[in-house]
């Protein structure tokens, strides 16, 4: 009797899902392996830190574009992939891959909230006004932190 491979059931699905853009999404699964390990390996203070000084001007048209389909693969492969990352992991990952694929200018943004007195936290990024991989809405609803930047990078 063979031994069922879920994983191989996983990664069939997130191909179908867009067959154009597969290498989107095969960058995208990786880059959230890649966050996850930083994640796991590394304590948060030793690759994030305050951003110093004033983020360039709006993004242009074709990098709001880029920024959509790479925050789309980002989604995609986090609900289909191998695992299901937290918003940190997602938000690294994503910044990450607009970082690799030219689109500069991205922020890792992080915020918190006390609802119902329980402390919650919440990662995304932002390219100009604009809110990748999240809700708008959601996003609102936590007091920002420091400006952050990958270390390194």
């Amino acid at each position: 009797m063979s031994r069922a491979r879920p994983w191989r059931g996983r990664l069939r699905a997130l191909g179908r899902l867009d067959r154009h853009g597969f290498g989107e999404l095969f960058a995208a699964q990786w880059q959230l392996l890649v966050a996850q390990w930083l994640v796991w390996r590394r304590p948060t203070g030793t690759f994030l830190s305050p951003r110093a000084g004033a983020v360039s001007g709006e993004p242009g048209d074709q990098e709001v574009e880029a920024a959509l389909r790479l925050a789309q693969a980002i989604q995609r492969a986090a609900r289909h992939g191998v695992f299901r990352p937290a918003c940190l992991v997602r938000s690294l990952a994503l910044h990450r891959l607009l970082e690799g694929r030219g689109v500069a200018g991205s922020r890792l943004r992080i915020g918190v909230r006390l609802e119902d007195e329980k402390f919650e936290a919440h990662a995304w990024v932002e390219l100009g006004e604009l809110v990748l991989g999240d809700h708008p809405d959601h996003v609102r609803r936590f007091d920002e932190l420091s400006e952050l930047r990958l270390r390194g990078g």
